[in-house]
């Protein structure tokens, strides 16, 4: 009987790989890590100013502060990009322009010490984001409320690097530079 259970296992085994292997026959083959094909940068969300008329972000206190991590695919080919854990591929760097660079959340620094010292790190999702060529795509929103304090009124620069696997090479991007203004700045006069 254990010897019929395990032929049939087996057999089914083989079935399943050869079914996988003719459903990935005539797919692009996967260029995961391809970082001379791929650029990233930031541009602000949801910023209350026109970007046309204000060099400068600014953002109203209260409100959140983010930024899209966009990847361009700059090869011929299709390119997927995973997507898993932002605490785990990203580090942002926030400091007031000119001045020390800000902290994380304590929560959050406790966090980044134990997703990095993770033997087998956890996973809560992971998605392949495909760029076909020469495209531009949002990879994922940079929230500066996960991992800061609220930020008072003045001008911030912020940096992120981000790394597309675990234990590989961190990427720095260009810094962005934004300012959180007084309420009485506010474009629209809203008050929260």
């Amino acid at each position: 009987m254990r010897k019929k259970i395990l032929i049939l296992a087996t057999v089914a085994g083989v079935f399943a790989g050869a079914a996988f292997a003719g459903a990935r026959a005539g797919k692009p083959k996967a260029q995961v890590n391809n970082l001379d094909a791929v650029k990233l940068e930031l541009k602000s969300i949801a910023s209350d100013w026109d970007a046309a008329q204000v060099e400068t972000p600014r953002f109203v206190p209260g409100r959140k502060v983010r930024f899209s991590l966009m990847a361009t695919n700059d090869s011929s080919e299709v390119v997927y990009v995973p997507v898993t854990d932002p605490y785990r591929q990203n580090r942002p760097r926030l400091r007031r322009y000119g001045g020390e660079g800000i902290p994380y959340r304590d929560d959050i620094s406790k966090l980044l010490k134990a997703k990095d010292a993770e033997a087998i790190p956890t996973i809560i999702s992971s998605h392949m984001i495909p760029l076909r060529p020469y495209e531009q795509r949002e990879l994922e929103a940079v929230d500066l409320s996960a991992w800061y304090p609220k930020l008072k009124p003045g001008v911030y620069e912020l940096t992120v690097s981000h790394r597309f696997e675990r234990g590989g090479a961190w990427v720095d991007l260009s810094p962005v530079t934004f300012e959180v203004v007084t309420r009485g700045d506010d474009p629209d006069g809203r008050q929260e």
